[in-house]
């Protein structure tokens, strides 16, 4: 064998070294990105109890909400609803609560068909246990609200603001709060301290 056909050989098996040793290096570049984690979005569930299908009046409120909770949604939240009509029947009206109450939402809206038939949904609400009711069209009876589980926002002006800080509200009590570490507690308490 000739030096020039080693040479050429050593030069091959150099170039080969080089390239795989590039390619490992390129690889491992590539592997050190981390995957981002994936974002679980949870779903609330709101069921809206409104009057009539053919009423104007509960139409806007079903367009409100609608507006209102998908405003709400975040990467990590969103919010499914579901409505039903009770047209003018008190006891429909009773029904689809109880319905909404056993499906598991989360909160129900009823718009009532009279001022007396808020006690009846009131005793349906608190008994389920854990699901929120907002009254909305008008002003419950009295002893119909509950400062913890029953709202209404009557005395804002229009479905629009009704319906906005009704949904605003909800939205902080079933969607939990962030939970802070404790080096971000102390920084936070640290510059309230410093304000």
């Amino acid at each position: 064998m000739t030096s020039s056909f080693l040479n050429k050989q050593i030069r091959r098996i150099l170039s080969v070294l080089l390239c795989l040793t590039l390619m490992f290096m390129l690889s491992s570049c590539l592997e050190e990105e981390p995957e981002p984690e994936p974002v679980i979005q949870i779903p609330y569930f709101v069921g809206a109890v409104l009057y009539s299908a053919g009423n104007g009046g509960s139409q806007e409120y079903k367009e409100e909400i609608e507006k209102a909770f998908s405003a709400l949604e975040t990467e990590s939240a969103r919010y499914e609803l579901s409505f039903l009509y009770s047209e003018g029947d008190q006891l429909k009206q009773e029904h689809d609560v109880s319905y909404f109450i056993a499906q598991g939402v989360d909160v129900i809206f009823v718009q009532p068909m009279s001022y007396d038939s808020t006690l009846a949904v009131h005793d349906l609400i608190i008994d389920s246990g854990g699901t929120y009711g907002v009254f909305i069209g008008g002003t419950p009876a009295d002893g119909a609200l509950d400062e913890k589980y029953i709202f209404c926002w009557s005395g804002e002006s229009g479905k629009e603001a009704e319906i906005t800080a009704a949904a605003e509200a909800i939205n902080e009590l079933v969607i939990p709060a962030p939970e802070v570490e404790e080096g971000d507690a102390e920084g936070e308490a640290e510059a309230g301290e410093a304000s």
